[in-house]
């Protein structure tokens, strides 16, 4: 039986529910309604047919609010409350509402296209906006206008604009719900970014000392919420817990840092922005906001995806100044100034308008859209975005120009990025697997550490990293087994290699546009410069130790200017590359004027991608190519080269 609640979508609920008999329904609920832990309840209870699908955006959201739901009803998990995300399944015969991630509704879509058994789907949160949501919903949008006009869509989030999402789902009225908020007092503090670590440890325990209750401090990253974490240690009275709140955490840990404080005791949770939404925290009366945020961000002019830090959005800045009075009075640090708040953007631009477009354009090929704009997107995806991803994709061999390939129909069906999948089905077919395993579960969920290299993360995995290790193992024998061909089509050679492969060429499977070489005359203030296999340049501190390679892999970058700053790489030893990936590599003749030599120079190189890695003068050039050169020469450097008299140039 459901337990009986004061929650603010109450008012609206009944409204809901009527409307989702008619169509779709966009509900815009502010903080505490209610609309993620009350409103599916009654949906549940209301009769529909079919099961429910509720998508969250993160792992942690959809682990709480499905608890949460379990725990109102009486019940343990995986009864009629399930839970499904990847690495763990929560569901029996009787779930009748399932909380999912939101990739796990694009793999229930492309294995049941139909939603057989589905009513309703529920998109929480969806101001986020990932691209697995704006995936899955233009998924059930062309489900729902070609085969199941019976299937119903909810979208729920605090801050929407919720007419033209009503109008793009069909001319839906939106439905609104307001919360009386309880006041949060809003405290300005102009901190630089330079010591913003320091200034965020100063006002929270500035702010334990005025204020009762729990405090939430909201970080860039993981990196900076450890480096709080340690300013803290000395500075907080020991009735005060500090917990660290991310993805990358444990559940132990995560239900830690959610749960009430114990009695006597005081928390302090260190989060990134994944507490601004969904995760409920009983107990905040405190927030202090560091204003600044990380987000990927695709370099148009390179393809390269870079990770920045970006200022909160003003959206994002009200959603978590919220939490500090949803059962009380609170207050809010704001470390920046009042003025500068106004520059900042009303809310954040959707992922599929500044991402890497690879993986959404291989689910709509599996879909079987050949042309991906065909389908009913909310924001279009970006032209050049698209034509980067299919690129890449065609350079795989994941696509051809008849279809996906038998090696791109694999890689669709691993729960990797298809770069990573490449890596996987490569390594497999070259006696491998269990290196690349190791690298891709790595890779799949690893905060940024502080050594670039990352051999010694790979020698020293975590239990969770070995979890994954297995299941990406398991899964990847089942898809070699199902089509054996891939054996033969992926090998590099005509026998497999003999032993294990470096990391660093492993790795080159799934980035071949990352190869990086460094420049001889590269020294930029501390940064040693390094030159990309994909075109464009990258940095690393000098006194890196892993400058001492000359070539490395990158698996990661960002940061802002001309040049991106290399977050982790891997050594390449750039002979063992050659001998197993012979593909990658090309030979070019290059006939061009040399200005230092002031004649014509000739020589055959030897490639991958933008990097030269040999040079070998060729003596014998054909006179058009000498021409050619020799006018480049001369535009280059004037008439005058020409040696040409006086007299003659007065005849001319």
């Amino acid at each position: 039986m459901i337990s009986k609640s004061v929650l603010p979508i109450e008012a609206v609920s009944d409204e809901v529910c009527q409307s989702l008999r008619r169509g779709n329904v966009v509900l815009q609920a502010e903080p505490g309604a209610g609309k993620s832990t009350g409103l599916p309840l009654h949906i549940l209870a209301a009769g529909f047919d079919g099961k429910i699908l509720m998508l969250e955006p993160r792992r942690i959201a959809a682990e709480n609010v499905a608890s949460r739901l379990a725990a109102q009803l009486g019940e343990s998990l995986g009864h009629s409350i399930g839970l499904r995300m990847r690495g763990r399944t929560v569901v029996s015969k009787n779930t009748r509402l399932e909380v999912v991630t939101e990739g796990v509704l694009t793999r229930i879509l492309q294995n049941d296209p139909l939603l057989e058994g589905i009513g309703i789907i529920i998109f929480d949160e969806f101001h986020e906006r990932s691209l697995h949501a704006d995936l899955g919903l233009a998924l059930c949008l062309d489900v729902q206008r070609d085969v199941r006009d019976d299937l119903r869509l909810l979208l729920m989030s605090a801050t929407l604009d919720s007419d033209a999402l009503g109008k793009h789902l069909g001319g839906t009225d939106p439905i609104t719900c307001e919360v009386r908020q309880h006041p949060v007092e809003i405290q300005w503090r102009a901190i630089g970014r330079s010591s913003m670590l320091h200034a965020a440890a100063q006002t929270v325990t500035e702010a334990v000392e005025n204020h009762d209750g729990d405090a939430l401090v909201f970080l860039p990253g993981v990196a900076e919420i450890h480096r709080v974490a340690n300013l803290l240690k000395e500075k907080l009275p020991g009735n005060i817990e500090v917990h660290r709140l991310h993805r990358g955490i444990t559940s132990t840990a995560q239900t830690a840092a959610t749960r009430p404080s114990k009695a006597n005791t005081r928390r302090v949770i260190l989060c990134t922005s994944i507490a601004e939404t969904s995760i409920t925290i009983d107990g905040v009366s405190i927030v202090v906001d560091s204003g600044v945020e990380r987000r990927s961000r695709l370099d148009a002019s390179t393809g390269i995806e870079r990770l920045e830090s970006v200022m909160a959005s003003k959206a994002s800045a009200t959603q978590r100044a919220g939490r500090a009075g949803r059962t009380r009075a609170g207050v809010c640090y704001r470390l920046w100034s009042e003025e500068s708040h106004s520059s900042r953007a009303a809310s954040w631009q959707a992922e599929i308008l500044r991402s890497d477009l690879t993986s959404l354009l291989l689910e709509s090929w599996q879909w079987g859209v050949a042309d991906i704009f065909t389908l009913p997107w909310i924001d279009p995806p970006p032209l050049g975005a698209i034509e980067q991803a299919r690129s890449l994709l065609v350079k795989l061999g994941i696509w051809t120009t008849d279809g996906l390939t038998a090696q791109g129909r694999a890689i669709a069906r691993l729960p990797v990025d298809p770069r990573i999948g490449h890596m996987l089905l490569w390594s497999a077919a070259n006696d491998s697997l269990h290196q690349a395993v190791s690298l891709a579960a790595l890779l799949d969920d690893m905060p940024r550490q502080s050594d670039v290299d990352l051999t010694n993360a790979l020698l020293n995995p975590s239990s969770g990293h070995k979890r994954k290790q297995k299941q990406l193992t398991e899964l990847v024998q089942q898809i070699i087994a199902s089509t054996p061909t891939l054996i033969s089509d992926l090998r590099s050679g005509d026998d497999a290699n003999s032993g294990p492969i470096d990391p660093g060429a492993l790795l080159v499977q799934a980035y071949p546009d990352r190869v990086a070489r460094r420049r001889t005359s590269g020294r930029d203030n501390n940064d040693i410069r390094y030159q990309l296999s994909g075109g464009s340049g990258a940095v690393l501190h000098e006194h890196d130790p892993i400058t001492t390679h000359e070539y490395i892999v990158v698996s990661s970058l960002g940061g802002q200017g001309s040049e991106s700053r290399i977050f982790t790489a891997l050594p390449l030893n750039i002979a063992e590359l050659q001998q197993c990936s012979a593909n990658l590599f090309e030979a070019q003749d290059q006939v061009q004027w040399d200005d230092k030599l002031e004649r014509v120079i000739a020589e055959r190189q030897q490639r991958i991608g933008s990097i030269i890695i040999s040079r070998q003068t060729i003596t014998e050039i054909s006179p058009d190519l000498r021409s050619a050169a020799l006018v480049d020469g001369i535009r280059k450097q004037g008439i005058s080269t020409l040696g040409w008299s006086d007299e003659s140039r007065e005849w001319q």
